[in-house]
């Protein structure tokens, strides 16, 4: 920047070049004039020969600078050079006051003065952008002009001295002020040029390779010289889009828009604008512009950039849809399906219309993908879902709330039976055959239902209790629409304060065991004890098993109690005579824990008894659900000589073939084939055909909810080998178990006593207990 001032400076001197020239030679030849009659031709011959060499090597330079390109920068040198030549053409020209002022007469004087003060000034302001050479120039005239003065004869010579002085340090202190305004605009211009110079490089840049485009409007949104890039974006001719009003592009929304942020007369960012066209390519525009006004304040157009933003727009729309959209069945998820009720529900409070919502959940999805996989559950869940789509017409809003349970939102039905009809139908039209990955698979459907106003005020008390209804609905009546209750509700409140308490409970040694006895039919001699848990609750008193076994399993806990129950059983055993066992209920969550081996055999080891008094009680379920597992497992237990008992055997899904692959020993039949509503004759059949199957197998049987004696006598004949129920005591205590064995004693003494007596009526005991069951 140093270099580029300097050639500047150096520049401009050149610019009066010419003209100082000839004002040089036209003073030489006034001063020759003047002073031709009064000082040696000789002398002035000589002194005019000084200056006049001095410009014609100032203008020989000027000529070859013409005839050269203008450098961008100059050096010191060059600096120094103007200088010497300015202080020794302002030595040539201060020689003639010096020289010839002291003895020329007045007139020859005015002559000279006149001619030194115009040098001093005229050369002074000519070199004043280089202002060491204006202050050689300047300091060489005024001290020689002063030093002739003051020698000269002049009265006033002094007076003239000072104000010769005074003059020239004006002169300087306007040149170097000159001198400094010209640095200072020319280094102003030159940072201006570099920075339009930048503007116009990104400028160019932006519209060439930039998704942007920058556009200029007049007072009427009159599109001026419109860019390329602004001519592509508009799909339309360049001759065509300019002086075409900018509206005429947007649709008619986009316009009014765009008129309202104009009339505004303020500067506006990111107005989003859609293209006029068809609906179906909509192109979408980002526009920012702020207003130019004309001297008298008003607009005289607008400038601003645009950029296309379909592709970020259909982005974000997608985004969108995602984040309200279940994306593997196309349903609304559980975010926008509330707020679709929610709409809705404040609706109708203002409208009165009738809304419900409903909870409906695929029954005996779980097998499916247990079974066939996941895959095969998608395209499940999504068939279900086309399904439910349907019913769209019929008022009925769907989404996807989660796993395999979708949300209902039933509208516009006045009465809840007709809400009831209509669920009944979703389920019909779910509950068939799909052809999944060329397996046939059926499913069914429970709903439950909550009416809007009646089962909640919010979306979420409506949900929760449409949850609840169909909770319900699976454990009482699958296949079925159910609606909520405030009981079902309580009940909720009910499990969730179990659920709360159970670990506590095991903490503080609530639980405790009950044991029920198990006869053998034969001798109708205790053989068994089966450990039934209760729980001792400090506000709630003594609970059964049903209150809170499921509650546990869900939780988790069950692993936790079932581990207490193993343990105290078999300490318990230790105190029975050493011919009977105890018979523990394991739940398929334990099952699951892989420490349950180690748990047993601690529990024995514990005790001190021998394994083949331990009998474990699982259920079909369990075999179902974790068959290597659990086949693992019960061959662990046969090693040890710990014995299997099936419990509820043919309520489950009873198959022959867990009989041969499991090693059970024990099959006990459930009480609703003893004691069950069926007929007597289809009652006696299965229990036969299972003593049978076991007898076979070398399985024994037991009978649950034996009550009577003809039932017993019943069980016997049909040769079921143990039985169980109230008949003999209902489940009691540890501490009880040493007076029931003792009553059992003296009544088989007595017994005994009358043996022969009893031999002759058995057979008239059981002909009489078949007629009374059949009964």
């Amino acid at each position: 920047m140093e270099g580029r001032v300097r050639a500047a400076q150096i520049q401009a001197i050149f610019r009066f070049t010419p003209l100082v020239l000839a004002v040089n030679c036209a003073n030489v030849v006034v001063i020759l004039l003047a002073l031709r009659d009064v000082a040696s031709l000789l002398t002035l011959a000589a002194w005019a020969l000084f200056p006049v060499t001095l410009v014609l090597l100032a203008l020989n330079s000027w000529f070859r600078s013409r005839k050269q390109p203008a450098r961008p920068t100059a050096s010191p040198g060059a600096f120094r050079r103007a200088t010497a030549h300015a202080a020794l053409l302002g030595v040539a020209w201060g020689l003639v006051p010096l020289l010839f002022f002291p003895r020329l007469g007045p007139q020859e004087q005015l002559v000279v003065a006149t001619v030194a003060t115009g040098m001093i000034c005229a050369g002074g302001f000519a070199l004043a952008t280089v202002p060491p050479a204006a202050i050689a120039w300047v300091a060489s005239m005024s001290l020689m002009s002063m030093a002739g003065i003051l020698m000269s004869s002049v009265s006033h010579r002094a007076l003239l001295g000072v104000l010769l002085a005074g003059y020239s340090a004006t002169v300087l202190r306007s040149v170097l002020g000159t001198a400094q305004l010209f640095i200072d605009r020319f280094r102003a211009e030159a940072d201006l040029e570099e920075r339009r110079q930048v503007i116009a490089l990104l400028l160019a840049e932006f519209e060439e390779n930039g998704s942007d485009w920058l556009f200029e409007l007049d007072d009427q949104l009159t599109v001026m010289a419109p860019s390329a890039r602004f001519v592509q974006a508009s799909g339309v001719s360049a001759a065509l889009l300019d002086s075409m009003p900018l509206t005429d592009l947007l649709d008619a929304a986009s316009g009014r828009e765009l008129l309202s942020r104009v009339r505004l007369r303020k500067p506006f960012r990111d107005l989003d604008v859609a293209l006029a066209g068809d609906l179906a390519t909509t192109r979408w525009w980002s526009l920012s512009a702020s207003p130019m006004f004309d001297e008298s304040g008003a607009i005289a157009g607008w400038r601003g950039v645009g950029s296309d933003t379909t592709d970020v727009r259909t982005a974000q729309n997608e985004i969108a849809w995602m984040a309200r959209t279940d994306i593997l069945t196309g349903l609304k998820n559980r975010t926008a399906f509330r707020e679709r009720a929610a709409e809705v529900l404040v609706a109708s409070r203002v409208s009165g219309e009738a809304v419900a919502i409903g909870c409906l959940d695929l029954d005996y999805f779980k097998s499916v993908n247990d079974t066939l996989g996941h895959a095969a559950g998608d395209v499940l869940l999504r068939e279900a879902s086309q399904e439910l789509m349907r019913f769209a017409d019929e008022g009925v809003t769907v989404g996807r709330l989660g796993g395999d349970e979708f949300g209902l939102l039933f509208q516009g039905h006045t009465s809840a039976g007709q809400v009831q009809i209509l669920a009944e139908r979703m389920i019909e039209r779910l509950s068939r055959s799909y052809e999944i990955q060329g397996s046939s698979v059926t499913i069914g459907a429970t709903v439950g239902i909550a009416f809007g106003h009646e089962d909640g005020g919010t979306v979420d008390e409506l949900i929760r209790n449409a949850d609840l209804a169909l909770y319900r609905g699976k454990e009482t009546a699958r296949g079925k629409a159910m609606r909520y209750s405030a009981l079902m509700l309580r009940d909720a409140e009910e499990r969730r304060a179990i659920k709360e308490d159970l670990i506590p409970a095991l903490r503080r040694q609530e639980f405790v065991l009950h044991y029920q006895p198990i006869i053998e039919t034969a001798t109708r001699k205790t053989v068994a004890f089966e450990a039934l848990v209760r729980w001792q609750h400090p506000t709630r008193g003594l609970l059964s098993p049903d209150s809170f076994i499921s509650i546990a399993e869900a939780s988790g806990t069950i692993v936790a109690l079932g581990d207490w129950i193993l343990r105290e059983s078999c300490r318990q055993a230790a105190r029975l005579p050493a011919h009977m066992k105890v018979a523990v209920n394991l739940s398929p969550a334990q099952l699951g824990s892989s420490r349950l081996n180690q748990v047993v055999k601690d529990a024995v080891l514990l005790a001190g008894i021998t394994p083949d008094r331990l009998e474990l009680e699982i259920t079909e379920a369990l075999l179902l659900a974790n068959d290597s597992v659990t086949m693992k497992f019960l061959h662990e237990m046969q090693d040890l000589g710990i014995g299997v008992a099936l419990d509820d055997f043919g309520i489950g899904f009873s198959s022959l073939n867990y009989l041969t692959r499991f090693p059970v020993s024990k099959i006990k039949i459930d009480r609703s084939f003893v004691s069950g509503g069926a007929s007597h004759v289809h009652r006696s059949a299965i229990i036969q055909a299972v003593t049978g199957m076991a007898e076979r197998l070398g399985f024994s049987t037991t009978a649950e909810g034996v009550e009577t004696d003809e039932t017993l006598a019943w069980v016997t004949a049909l040769g079921c080998t143990q039985a169980q129920g109230y008949l003999f005591a209902k489940a009691m205590p540890a501490q009880d178990i040493p007076a029931y064995l003792a009553a059992e004693f003296i009544a088989a003494s007595e017994s005994n006593a009358a043996g022969q007596s009893e031999d002759r009526s058995v057979g008239r005991v059981i002909r009489t207990a078949e007629f009374d069951v059949a009964r």
